[in-house]
């Protein structure tokens, strides 16, 4: 299992082949905060018949865009909530 997981780290992405439930399959990617933690994930899943060679490239850079846009938003989130947090601490000159 290491050896898996190892390699969904280094591609940055997770594929499951009917091994949750018979005839559907998925891809997830994981979410990480602005300090590089994860802490969720987003996936698809979709019937296995679907899941074909010729598709999985792009459903694997639609899974993993989505997760980078939502990373996105939690770092400007959290951005913003430094932001205002610091600024209780700021006197103006």
């Amino acid at each position: 299992i290491a050896a898996l997981l190892a390699r969904i780290r280094e591609q940055g992405y997770a594929t499951n082949r009917c091994n949750f439930r018979d005839e559907v399959s998925g891809i997830a990617a994981p979410i990480q905060d602005h300090t590089g933690a994860v802490v969720a994930a987003v996936g698809i899943c979709l019937p296995d018949y679907r899941f074909v060679d010729e598709r999985v490239d792009a459903l694997v850079a639609e899974v993993r865009g989505a997760a980078e846009r939502i990373e996105h938003e939690l770092g400007v989130a959290a951005d913003a909530f430094v932001t205002d947090a610091a600024a209780q601490y700021v006197t103006a000159p």
